[in-house]
């Protein structure tokens, strides 16, 4: 039986534009799913959520007297979140595939193997391979596979995260649907400036003479002028005849406002995806030492933080039974991200022990829980 499972989902090929059928507001939309990944901004965005994800262990803690915990390592699924999601994933990989259909389709889904009521594994399922068949708050799921054979899962076989959906709470929306004319302009501007840059920066210019030419002339110089004056031949010596002369039509990035268009672009997308200008090599707004660290705090407490608490709170909807929910949580340790940042961790630290003559509000145990370490039997300073 394990076995069927391990084979169900197979590591899947290039996702396709296809792909993008079922998803809400997808039909109507100019950017398809290869353009937007293609896109530098979108694509860095997505990247930096989803590995700063991937980065960060999910452990299942049990809940115990006085407002304690400890880690459930006795649980079936500490193993399957912390360490072996599957027979070919590790969690990082897990997770960071995960994230990316989030931020991508606005939905990911995974399939719950259970042996006996406990999880034995976590299997991703391809976007286009999965749909969607509600009849009131009630789901099922019907998957095809790689044979083409259709499977109906039930709603306690899924693992689902859903990032924003519509009005019903329901169907996914896509960030590439609700970013549409942004990621157009985007890309368009991109086709401009590798056109642009193409030509040696240079735009077109125009031969001009007193004589009054035929169609055919006029046609055949240009074809003439560019065989000899592009590709290899580019910045070869020209030579005019006939009472020829040449002229540039100078017309630089400023004027054409390709540049402010690519700034003002890439700080759209970057506002919808939560994402410091910094972290996508924007220094504009922004150097090194100056609030950078107050930036990347927001970005770990309002951007990942938002992705984390949905990813926690839909395992344990669709992993825990209603009954283990009572005892067991999870939770990522974003402590993980910060582990570089330690003058600023010792600091508030202190702080809160009630270090320097302030008024204390947490203990040494609680403090070890932040930082991953086991309570000590003493609390005092």
């Amino acid at each position: 039986m394990f076995e069927f499972f391990k084979n169900l989902f197979k590591p899947q090929n290039q996702i396709t534009d296809a792909s993008l059928v079922g998803v809400a507001g997808f039909n109507d939309s100019n950017i398809t799913l290869s353009e937007a990944s293609k896109q530098i901004t979108f694509y860095t965005c997505v990247k930096i959520i989803s590995k700063s994800i991937s980065q960060m262990p999910l452990i299942l803690y049990k809940r115990e007297g006085n407002d304690n915990r400890r880690r459930a390592i006795e649980h079936s699924l500490y193993k399957i979140l912390k360490a072996r999601p599957n027979h070919w994933q590790c969690p990082s990989e897990f997770w960071e595939k995960i994230t990316k259909d989030i931020l991508t389709y606005g939905i990911a889904y995974a399939q719950i193997v259970r042996v006996n009521n406990k999880v034995m594994g976590l299997y991703p399922i391809p976007r286009y391979a999965i749909y969607e068949q509600w009849e009131g708050n009630q789901v099922h799921y019907r998957v095809t596979l790689e044979d083409n054979r259709q499977v109906l899962l039930r709603q306690k076989d899924v693992l689902v995260v859903r990032g924003e959906t519509s009005d019903n709470g329901k169907r996914p929306v896509s960030p590439i649907w609700i970013l549409d004319k942004t990621l157009y302009l985007a890309i368009q501007a991109e086709k401009f400036g590798a056109a642009f840059f193409s030509n040696n920066a240079s735009p077109a210019g125009i031969l001009e003479t007193d004589q009054i030419l035929k169609k055919e002339t006029v046609d055949d110089l240009k074809k003439a002028w560019y065989e000899n004056n592009s590709g290899k031949n580019m910045h070869s010596v020209a030579v005019l005849s006939g009472g020829l002369k040449f002229k540039p039509v100078t017309m630089t990035a400023e004027a054409a406002q390709f540049l402010q268009t690519r700034n003002f672009q890439r700080s759209e997308i970057c506002a919808a995806f939560r994402i410091p200008l910094f972290m996508v090599g924007d220094n504009s707004t922004s150097n090194w030492g100056t609030g950078i660290e107050q930036q990347m705090m927001a970005f770990i407490t309002f951007t990942l933080g938002e992705w984390m608490v949905r990813i926690q709170e839909s395992v344990q909807r669709d992993l825990l039974t209603p009954e283990e929910q009572d005892e067991y949580y999870c939770e990522f340790l974003s402590e993980t991200l910060l582990k570089n940042n330690l003058s600023s961790r010792v600091a508030c630290y202190k702080s809160a022990l009630g270090g320097n003559q302030m008024p204390g509000y947490m203990t040494i145990n609680e403090v070890r829980v932040r930082e991953n370490l086991p309570p000590v039997e003493r609390c005092s300073l």
